[in-house]
């Protein structure tokens, strides 16, 4: 996978070079000058890397701050500002920053930050994450049969968990009643009713989305949030 790299700033020559240097490497670089713009980019996608000023708006970065982190624990943010109080700079780590540099901006200790986050993302990628199945908003550990949802874990029994796995093996196709009553149960039954309350659970956990029926032809689930 790709490192994903969102870089906010207004008029900064040296993160504009930055930018270009680091696009020119082949990684994917988003670019934001306006918060409010910014907010709807991070609820619908995940950045490994977040470079951002607390120069201005500064309340409204901490409150975007916080925001990111309730989404995506595993963000990595790199802030900076200008002659920011100490108070300032460890609310700024309590709503959840990973890293501060205070401006004017050294390019090359920057650049150096990014190169060590994006080897440790690579690491991880290949190692860790060659157990790792992507499935749109989805991420499936098979090692641990767990399933994280735009970066959260999804918290699912065993059955549900199969029943999930199956849905995405079909690959947005509906899956009838029968089929998934006999490849997870063993048997085909239609009377019961056993499926319904799981999927009733998956809907719930899933805040009624991703999961939807067809009627008179089953169950499929969306890579993406509908």
């Amino acid at each position: 996978m790709k490192t994903k790299i969102l870089m906010m700033y207004k008029d900064s020559k040296t993160l504009s070079s930055l930018k270009a240097e680091l696009y020119e490497e082949g990684y994917e670089v988003t670019y934001n000058s306006d918060i409010e713009k910014t907010a709807p980019l991070i609820k619908v996608n995940y950045y490994d890397i977040i470079v951002l000023s607390l120069d201005k708006d500064y309340d409204s970065t901490l409150k975007m701050i916080k925001d990111i982190k309730s989404e995506h624990l595993f963000t990595h943010i790199i802030a900076y500002g200008h002659k920011l109080t100490l108070e300032n700079i460890l609310r700024a780590y309590r709503r959840g920053i990973n890293d501060y540099i205070s401006a004017p901006l050294e390019p090359k200790i920057l650049k150096a930050k990014i190169d060590s986050l994006i080897r440790m993302y690579e690491i991880l990628n290949s190692k860790y994450f060659s157990n790792i199945e992507k499935y749109g908003d989805f991420v499936v550990d098979k090692d641990s049969n767990i399933i994280y949802l735009n970066n959260e874990i999804l918290n699912t029994t065993k059955i549900e968990y199969r029943i999930i796995r199956k849905l995405m093996k079909a690959d947005e196709k509906c899956i009838s009643k029968s089929f998934l009553i006999k490849s997870i149960w063993g048997y085909d039954d239609l009377n019961s009713n056993s499926l319904e309350v799981f999927m009733s659970s998956i809907k719930k956990k899933l805040n009624q989305k991703y999961l939807y029926s067809v009627r008179n032809k089953g169950y499929f689930l969306s890579k993406k949030e509908q």
